[in-house]
């Protein structure tokens, strides 16, 4: 699992590099972002909170955004047991512009992203940990203007929704 998980990031890495060297519209910037559990992950972690890097580019004409970063869910507790959980991402996806003039422009979003999950569980003195990898789908929308932005995104596994702010330079804001 981790061999497929590092295989994806350095496909994404050598994606987000090799537009680097053409940077004509390449905006880059950070990424503060919010995670709400539902489901049955909302039984395992609680409210998340975390901080990512995008970049933007668009290949063969289409938009797309690559972030990586990380989230850290606050502790959950079942029963006597408290359960810790992060989960480090890199997402990448096309950006389809509903509204492109500016000031406003609207999109919707498709992720494909790939999760390192590590959840460690305490019961009276004993600690437990876990690390599995999974990809999911997330869709979602999003505006910008300018420079800063904001996206809604929910994960089609059903385990969250998601908030993410963005401010980014270059490209052609």
């Amino acid at each position: 699992m981790k061999l497929s998980s590092t295989f994806f990031i350095a496909t994404a890495l050598i994606a987000l590099l090799t537009s680097a060297l053409k940077a004509e519209n390449l905006s880059c910037g950070i990424s503060p972002r919010i995670a709400q559990p539902i489901g049955d992950f909302a039984n395992l972690a609680g409210f998340g909170i975390g901080f990512g890097v995008n970049c933007r580019k668009s290949f063969k004409g289409l938009p797309t955004a690559i972030s990586i970063g990380q989230l850290k869910f606050s502790a959950q507790h079942i029963g006597a047991i408290e359960s810790k959980t992060r989960t480090i991402y890199i997402n990448i996806g096309p950006r389809y512009y509903l509204k492109s003039e500016k000031p406003l422009k609207l999109y919707g979003k498709i992720d494909l992203s790939r999760h390192l999950v590590s959840t460690k569980s305490e019961f009276g003195g004993l600690q437990n940990s876990a690390e599995a990898g999974s990809n999911k789908l997330f869709v979602g929308i999003g505006f910008e203007i300018g420079s800063l932005g904001t996206e809604a995104e929910y994960d089609l596994a059903g385990e969250w929704l998601g908030i993410n702010l963005y401010y980014s330079v270059g490209g052609d804001n």
